[in-house]
């Protein structure tokens, strides 16, 4: 006869075993947070970079000196902040992709009457543990400076810091300054280009009807 207290253990040990379709509806409830944080993300650095770009520019421009070094050194100020927040943006637009493709892979996998596992088991290896980009380099670069406004901004500020060169005298200390600017805005893009975002693309057909 077999032991009531040893039934009991077993059965508490398989209440204990998460069942597959537990972990794939607390999964795809984790990728909808995902999701919204990344695209909160995405409008702040967005709203708040052109938003403070934009402001300092105007005001800038606006000086009754302009152009003076001052001048100069605020627009060499707001490129750098405009190539940090273009990358910050860039990397919201990324991750708002990257959860979107595969709670799009998870839900298609639900509706589907032989559910392809093993291709969802592939989009949540290559874009959740690996990293991977889940879009072209140049969709990012397209949709960070065209569609989200960035390229205008940086057209308007190299114009406006090529005309302050121009009208202020020829000074050291000029080209000191914009030397120093371009050698952080380099930093910041050769950081960015290398980071785990950029660094292994493994574009996804269903990834461009995201975009």
């Amino acid at each position: 006869m077999p032991d009531p207290s040893s039934r009991k253990l077993r059965t508490q040990r398989a209440a204990r075993v998460p069942r597959y379709e537990d972990i794939e509806a607390n999964y795809l409830e984790s990728l909808t947070a995902e999701k919204s944080a990344s695209l909160t993300e995405l409008q702040n650095a967005t709203t708040w970079g052109l938003t403070i770009i934009t402001t300092g520019a105007l005001f800038i421009v606006g000086r009754a000196t302009f152009p003076d070094y001052l001048s100069l050194l605020g627009l060499l100020v707001l490129m750098v902040l405009a190539t940090h927040f273009t990358t910050r943006t860039a990397k919201g637009y990324i991750n708002v992709v990257r959860w979107s493709l595969i709670q799009r892979m998870l839900i298609s996998g639900f509706l589907d009457e032989v559910p392809d596992i093993e291709g969802r088991r592939q989009v949540i290896r290559a874009y959740h543990l690996d990293w991977a980009l889940p879009v072209r380099r140049r969709d990012v670069v397209w949709k960070s400076l065209v569609e989200l406004g960035y390229g205008y901004i940086f057209v308007l500020l190299v114009g406006a810091v090529v005309y302050c060169l121009t009208e202020l005298p020829l000074a050291l200390h000029h080209y000191l300054a914009l030397a120093v600017a371009l050698g952080m805005i380099l930093f910041d893009l050769v950081v960015f280009s290398r980071s785990p975002y950029m660094r292994r693309p493994v574009p996804h057909s269903d990834a461009r009807r995201l975009r």
